[in-house]
């Protein structure tokens, strides 16, 4: 009753442009139609868009170690200011609307995970920045699913530099070895992150997840760069 009287005299305002519109986790309508979802037909394993459903040629000569990677969004305009007040502004209050439509994007997909996880940052980038986003993702999603967070699962073994800026080989250089995982033998995992780009991270990632029994990988983010 209290929440409905506030909400009458201070009503909720989008996040993003500020009206108050059909609000939904935060954000409006016309704000949530401004961003693309990525279509099909898609890569079976990497997600790349393709003229029909199946295998891309890459997958089918040279099989990535993940099992799915997948993006909600491509990754621009108004995504790519929200990510950026989230990751780099300290407006964690998105992590609700991000995170839930995350979570509902997974369900369409049909992931099945025992673990949900998420891609970790050197405890010295954590104490900088105060937060990892994508952990804040990977909570709502697991809230939505209604299951446990495995947040000691992945670890990532020694600081590198922003991915943001460097080319596609700079990338896979700067996070190859970069990360370890422990407690996953047999199980099916499923990793969140907020952007994916060029997959490094995603492949280092689930190089480490097979090395530790991991059963399957699937690599999920917001927003996807193709």
């Amino acid at each position: 009753m209290f929440n409905a009287l506030l909400d009458t005299i201070l009503p909720p305002r989008c996040l993003a442009c500020g009206s108050s519109d059909r609000i939904v986790m935060g954000v409006c309508a016309p704000c949530t139609d401004r961003l693309r979802t990525i279509a099909g037909p898609l890569c079976d394993i990497c997600g790349v868009e393709l003229g029909t459903p199946g295998t891309c040629l890459a997958c089918s000569q040279t099989r990535p170690p993940y099992d799915m990677l997948r993006g909600v969004y491509r990754f621009e305009g108004l995504l790519v200011d929200l990510i950026h007040a989230f990751k780099y502004g300290r407006a964690t209050t998105l992590k609700r609307f991000l995170g839930w439509t995350l979570a509902e994007a997974v369900a369409q997909w049909g992931v099945h995970a025992d673990i949900i996880t998420f891609v970790p940052m050197h405890w010295t980038k954590v104490v900088e920045r105060g937060y990892n986003q994508s952990a804040l993702l990977a909570k709502e999603v697991c809230a939505r699913r209604g299951v446990t967070l495995s947040g000691d699962v992945l670890r990532k073994t020694r600081r590198t530099a922003a991915q943001a800026g460097l080319a596609r080989k700079g990338r896979q250089r700067n996070v190859a070895g970069a990360f370890a995982a422990t407690g996953m033998r047999d199980k099916s995992v499923m990793v969140v992150d907020d952007v994916i780009t060029t997959a490094s991270t995603a492949y280092e990632v689930a190089v480490a997840c097979k090395k530790a029994g991991a059963a399957s990988v699937a690599f999920v983010g917001l927003g996807r760069v193709l």
